[in-house]
This record gives C-alpha cells, structure tokens and sequence, in this order.
C-alpha cells in the first residue's frame, strides 16, 4: 500500500503522535499563553477603565440594570478608541503567538513524519521561522472568507427598502437574505477546502505566502478525495463528540467528569492528532517519504537535508 494512501496517513499519523506526545506541547502553551494574554488585558481595563468610570458615574455596583448601563456609556465614551485600539493589538499579538505554536506543531509533525522523532527544538525553530508568515496566510482566509458577505447585500438591501417592519412584510422578504447566508456558506466551505494545506505547504516546503496558497490550491485538485475525506472524518469526530455531550449532561457527575475529559481532548489530543494527519497527508502526497515506509529513499534523504537547513 502506497505511504500516501489516506488510510495509511491516518494509521501512520495517529502512531507517530503516540510516539512523540510532545508534539501537543505546543497547542497546551497556546492557550496558556493567549490566556494569560487576555487576562491580563481584561485586569488592565477594569483598572484603568471600568472603574475610573463606575466611580465618575458614582454608579451604585450592587444594583446593575439597563437604566445604570445607560448611565454609564457616556463616562466610556473617551475610553472607546483607546479600548478599540488595544484589542485590536491584543487580538494581532495572540493571533502571532498561536501562529509562532502552531507553525511550531506543523514543524514537529514534518519531523515526525520524515524523521520519525519530533523535539521542541523544532517547535522552537520552525515557529520562529514560519509565525510570521503563518499570521499572514491566516489573515489572508479571513479576508477571502469575509468577501463572501457580498453574497448577503441583495437581501439586506431589500430588508432595508420596506417602508415598514412586520411579520408580515418581512417574512416574505427574507429569503433573499437567508439565500445569501446559504451561498456564503458554500462558498467559506469551497475556499476552506482548496486553502485546507496551506499551511502545511508553508512549513513542510518552507514557502512563501502566495505560493503557499497556490499550492494549497494545486493540492486539493489533485487529491480532492483524500482532503474531502479528512474533513468528513475531522467533522464526524466533532459531531460525535457533541453528541457525547449531550448525553452526559442528562447526568450531573457524569457530565462534570467528561466536561474535564472533552476539555482535554480538544486542548491536547485532536488539534495535535489533525495537525499530524495533514502533514503526513501533505507530505505523503508531494512525493516526500513517510518515516518507517520503504520506498522513495532518495525522498527520505532530501526530507533529511531539508530538515537540517531548516533547523539551522
């Protein structure tokens, strides 16, 4: 069986992640990191913010309704574009620091598959090397995904032409709108399946940004299959999950126990488990050699060399 075949990638992928744990490190000091980020934010502006103008207000705290919520909104108002600023910057350094972890866990993956070993070295040196370009490529989906919201305009314009709003005149004036949600929502699936390598292309071939989208693209025409299939299975998983969910919550200490479980799951195992299928599914379909198969050995020396020039 071919080491690019997707059953193999999956087999393959799930082992090397049971051999090198290490590589859920990263998206574990992801969210730690982000987290304190935002905590820190959050106390900032309830110190400098917040409570400078609750006590200018001289709004009672123990008695919160929409008249004190009115009350307060003019003593923010010269906060509102410093607030707006920094959480715009907050958002860009977290946005960064995943970018540096997660260009980092897609390095460790390379390593895996080509070496059979991944260290935090790697994690290190390919996310210093790749978060840069990484947070771009991200911006770059947001931006292409965001355009699609022209498909919603036709049915906004005709909400915002009733003369009056009614059940009656709204209702039969709706679909237009609801259509467009609908087509934005393929199109988000469409662009999400053809930019679904990406980043791997990025960090696996140590590419630039728009050649990465172009390979991304050439990817999934020529394994369209293999990358639908990944997305049913990663879907499926999900689906699955919630589901469990909803079962556990009919019972209390059963729900509180896998609450703890799924919390884990999400965190440590299936953003290192993907990470891994994709770039063993990008690696094994470029014409690279898995670690452990026995075929393409001039692949495997060439991964070999990549490898250390990317690491230096």
């Amino acid at each position: 069986m071919s080491s690019s075949s997707l059953d193999t990638v999956l087999e393959q992928g799930f082992r090397a992640w049971t051999r090198n744990l290490k590589i859920s490190v990263p998206f574990i000091l992801s969210l730690l990191v982000v987290g304190l980020i935002w905590t820190a934010y959050a106390i900032i502006l309830a110190l400098f913010v917040a409570i400078p103008a609750f006590y200018t207000a001289q709004l009672d705290l123990g008695v919160m309704g929409m008249h004190t919520l009115y009350t307060f909104l003019p003593y923010i108002e010269p906060y509102l574009i410093p607030v707006i600023a920094s959480f715009v910057l907050v958002m860009i350094i977290s946005m960064l620091v995943q970018s540096f972890f997660t260009s980092g866990a897609i390095g460790m993956s390379r390593s895996a598959a080509i070496t059979g070993h991944a260290s935090y070295e790697d994690m290190v040196n390919y996310g210093k090397l790749f978060a840069v370009r990484y947070f771009f490529l991200q911006i770059i989906y947001y931006i292409v995904i965001l355009v699609g919201a022209v498909f919603t305009i036709p049915g906004i314009l005709r909400l915002m032409g009733l003369q009056t709003y009614t059940p009656d005149t709204v209702i039969p004036n709706i679909t237009p709108l609801l259509g467009g949600f609908g087509v934005w929502f393929i199109y988000s699936v469409i662009v999400t399946l053809l930019l679904s390598v990406m980043y791997y292309a990025l960090v696996v071939d140590d590419r630039g940004i728009f050649s990465s989208v172009l390979a991304s693209i050439k990817f999934f025409f020529a394994n369209k299959a293999a990358v639908i299939i990944l997305w049913v299975i990663i879907i499926t998983v999900m689906v699955v999950l919630n589901m469990v969910d909803i079962v556990t919550m009919q019972f209390e200490y059963l729900a509180t126990l896998w609450s703890a479980v799924t919390f884990i799951i999400s965190v440590a195992v299936i953003p290192a488990v993907l990470t891994v299928w994709w770039t063993f599914l990008y690696i094994g379909k470029t014409g690279w050699t898995i670690h452990g198969t026995t075929e393409n050995e001039n692949g495997k020396e060439k991964g070999k060399e990549e490898k250390e020039t990317v690491v230096e």
